[in-house]
């Protein structure tokens, strides 16, 4: 059900958004309201009329699944890691990775690590600096040992651990060059 929250939530704040001028007329708008509330009906009555399989929805479903699923996995381990306590997490299951399993990289479509991965680092890079900070601090715990977990093959588009390390080397650098004596005084 929360999944169906999201959706619907996502679809609102996507329709508030929109800029809507003095040239539309309210007809224009509520025929765009309803055709917002059509699509998302219909994507709730697909989702109830068949048992809930990650492997079966789409590539956008997949990514709010997750998205969803992720939420409770890290508040688990984020309760877990307060105080500084160290946390280990097991994904037994081939289902977080098929093709892993099989010696072959696995994608965001298919593995829920991957899109995990991927919605993380989505955030990380996010244009706008101040928010970008705010999700640096908020999921920079999480997603570190996400880069690094064993026995996933994540796909040549997502960067590897030693570039990463590099570029992590270069932004201290870059902060560095930024520093003023002054702000010691």
């Amino acid at each position: 059900m929360r999944l169906l929250y999201s959706l619907a939530g996502k679809a609102t704040q996507e329709f508030n958004s929109r800029a809507f001028t003095e040239a539309d007329n309210l007809p224009e708008i509520n025929a765009a309201w309803q055709e917002t509330k059509k699509t998302v009906w219909k994507t709730a009555k697909l989702l109830l009329s068949q048992p809930l399989m990650a492997s079966r929805l789409g590539e956008d479903l997949f990514k709010s699944f997750t998205a969803n699923i992720m939420v409770a996995i890290l508040q688990t381990i984020g309760r877990g890691m307060r105080n500084g306590c160290p946390v280990q997490v097991y994904f037994v299951d081939a289902a977080w990775a098929i093709n892993s399993t099989k010696d072959k990289p696995d994608t965001g479509r298919y593995s829920m690590l991957v899109q995990m991965r991927i919605i993380l680092e989505e955030c990380i890079k996010h244009p706008e600096p101040v928010i970008r900070e705010i999700y640096r601090e908020l999921y920079g715990a999480f997603l570190d040992p996400l880069q690094r977990i064993e026995g996933v093959k994540f796909p040549s588009s997502l960067r590897s651990v030693s570039s990463l390390a590099e570029e992590e080397a270069t932004d201290a650098e870059d902060e560095m060059d930024d520093f003023s004596p002054l702000l010691e005084m």
